[in-house]
């Protein structure tokens, strides 16, 4: 009975079928780095969010997760945005909301 229940089941969708993308971004300052995470979090607000390294958003089937680098001789504070998901149109979705918020946030600060 428990071989005929597994054959039925949906294959489990492994880490090397999601689709990933890195986007690398710096702003001015620590302070507007704490204000985009805000801008991000508040957008996303209906999702999951994870606050432990800078600000991780899950959705269903992925995640997209911020996180502050080591500057290295830059006034700038650099950072990345991992965004993953199982679904190209789900991927293709929140990039785009990604982006947006991302140019809306560096025109509000010029």
């Amino acid at each position: 009975m428990i071989e005929t229940l597994e054959r039925h089941m949906p294959m489990a969708i492994n880490e090397a079928t999601k689709i990933t993308e890195t986007l690398k971004e710096s702003l001015a300052s620590i302070a507007q780095y704490r204000q985009f995470l805000n801008w991000m979090s508040a957008d996303f607000e209906l999702y999951l969010q994870d606050y432990d390294k800078d600000l991780t958003i899950y959705f269903p089937g992925g995640a997209i997760c911020i996180q502050q680098k080591e500057n290295i001789q830059s006034d700038f504070i650099n950072f990345e945005i991992h965004i993953s998901s199982k679904h190209k149109k789900t991927f293709d979705s929140h990039k785009s909301r990604v982006l947006l918020v991302l140019n809306h946030f560096k025109f509000f600060c010029q």
